[in-house]
């Protein structure tokens, strides 16, 4: 991948991620057993896409990853304002990174992350058999740090099926409806997970 190439994807993609992701929350919900069910709820501000495109600043004119990501957004980043990580990583995040940004379309597994990779730091990650996200907890919430070209299969202690996904705005006090269905879980099955999850009060219309 040449840097030009990395910086077409960048800036495209940062623009599905001011549309997608940016100051939203999502809930996963999961079943992390038979019939036993739990949820994690994310929450992506402008200083996380930096992280998600696995590439290192040069530091003359950007001085953050806000910085970074606003330059994104007006196509004012060039490429000598960045540099690929030796280990490769970075190329593996940018062949994803489109798929990331639809992360709460096309996840489908939830697990804690084994620490099988010396390199990678993160808790919970959230994907499907190509590409997954990883998380760390802040507060009351999940924020994404990094983005993996992985079967998420080979890098969790256990996989959770992902049953619901819902999304909001940051600065909205409930979800209205849901995203994603698991097509083999039914309304009264919906119903009774989020009752025994007590995040009812979290939704408007389910």
């Amino acid at each position: 991948m040449t840097k030009q190439e990395a910086l077409n994807i960048v800036l495209n993609c940062s623009k599905i991620y001011y549309r997608n992701l940016e100051n939203k929350n999502i809930i996963f919900i999961y079943e992390k057993e038979c019939n036993k069910y739990d949820y994690i709820e994310t929450t992506f501000f402008p200083h996380n896409y930096l992280h998600l495109t696995g590439l290192n600043l040069i530091r003359n004119r950007i001085k953050s990853s806000v910085d970074f990501y606003n330059l994104c957004l007006r196509n004012n980043l060039s490429t000598t304002d960045f540099e690929f990580k030796s280990n490769g990583t970075t190329q593996k995040k940018l062949e994803i990174l489109s798929s990331i940004m639809q992360i709460d379309k096309k996840a489908r597994i939830v697990g804690d992350y084994n620490s099988q990779k010396l390199y990678l730091s993160t808790d919970k990650l959230i994907g499907n058999i190509n590409m997954c996200l990883g998380f760390i907890k802040e507060n009351n919430y999940y924020i994404a740090n990094t983005a993996l070209k992985e079967d998420i299969r080979n890098i969790v202690e256990e996989q959770g099926r992902i049953v619901l996904i819902l999304k909001k705005n940051i600065k909205d006090k409930k979800y209205n409806g849901i995203l994603y269905k698991n097509k083999n879980v039914n309304q009264n099955e919906v119903n009774k997970i989020i009752s025994n999850l007590e995040i009812r009060n979290k939704i408007i219309n389910i």
